[in-house]
């Protein structure tokens, strides 16, 4: 199934992995000129390898740790990565992607959608039908990669690049409704969908 997939982690936590880099390239390179016996009652020249493992097992962890993905398709959007929010929704009838520029490069995805299950939401038990916040992740990306999310659900180019730039409703077919709006100084494109796609 074809989906879009967005790296959601911020670059600059990337500079997490310099110092770490820094101490392991060095310690490679003058480990065979290391004769220090660490542990003279085994009479054993283990050298930089202690240090050597321990860097590589460090790096290997914040790989993992910093990985996060959110990936897009028709039925349903999803966070990925271990230590990620793991938070899953499905896009259906009567619910609203909306798709947020943010500064510094950064997208927020949300999906909108009816509680009508009071069960699970106690708090709403007043309320008959609320629109509640469903989903909401952050990705790295910018008008182009919006553009790419609006394509991928079958907006035309045009219709996509006029709903970064200007407000209201800027197009409705039968299975969706997008438009655009500034909200708290930032550009938020949302497309209703009126049928399940």
């Amino acid at each position: 199934m074809k989906s879009v997939i967005l790296f959601a982690t911020k670059l600059r936590t990337l500079w997490v992995f310099i110092p770490p880099v820094l101490l392991l390239i060095p310690s490679i390179i003058y480990n065979d000129d290391t004769d220090a016996k660490l542990f003279s009652m085994m009479n054993a020249n283990l050298k930089l390898y202690p240090l050597i493992i321990i860097l590589i097992a460090v790096i290997l962890f914040m790989l993992v740790y910093f990985f996060r993905l959110v990936r897009i398709n028709v039925e349903e959007i999803r966070c990925i990565g271990p230590f990620s929010s793991r938070s899953r929704v499905e896009l259906k009838k009567e619910r609203s992607l909306v798709l947020t520029l943010l500064k510094h490069g950064r997208i927020r995805i949300e999906v909108f959608g009816i509680c009508a299950d009071n069960d699970t939401y106690f708090w709403l038990k007043e309320e008959d039908f609320t629109e509640i916040n469903l989903f909401r992740a952050k990705a790295n990306g910018k008008a182009r990669t919006v553009k790419k999310i609006l394509n991928f659900f079958g907006v035309d180019e045009d219709k996509a690049v006029k709903s970064l730039t200007e407000c209201g409703q800027i197009e409705d077919t039968k299975d969706f409704t997008l438009s655009s709006d500034i909200l708290d100084g930032r550009r938020a494109i949302r497309l209703y969908f009126k049928e399940t796609i």
